[in-house]
């Protein structure tokens, strides 16, 4: 009967260290995923940042492309103007 006993509390032991392990697993994942939500969140702004950097530099390149097709424009009719068209 005493055997018994103490085989009850070994096991008993036994499961409670198991689930302290499963616990500190357990709080460990948590922590990781915790800062992987942070990394992701982190990520997250930048890509809004660099979205809005890419939005400016496309405005950019379409006042370029308006400015040299304006200087393109004027250049063509003061040519026409001067009567250099192709000659």
């Amino acid at each position: 009967m005493k055997k018994i006993k103490n085989i009850k509390k070994t096991v008993e032991l036994q499961q409670l260290k198991r689930d302290a392990l499963l616990i500190q697993y357990l709080k460990d994942l948590n922590n990781k995923i915790h800062e992987l939500h942070k990394d992701v969140n982190r990520n997250n702004a930048e890509v809004q940042t660099l979205k809005e950097e890419i939005a400016m530099s496309k405005g950019g390149l379409k006042v370029l492309a308006g400015i040299a097709a304006l200087l393109g424009t004027i250049f063509t009719i003061w040519q026409y103007i001067l009567g250099n068209h192709g000659n």
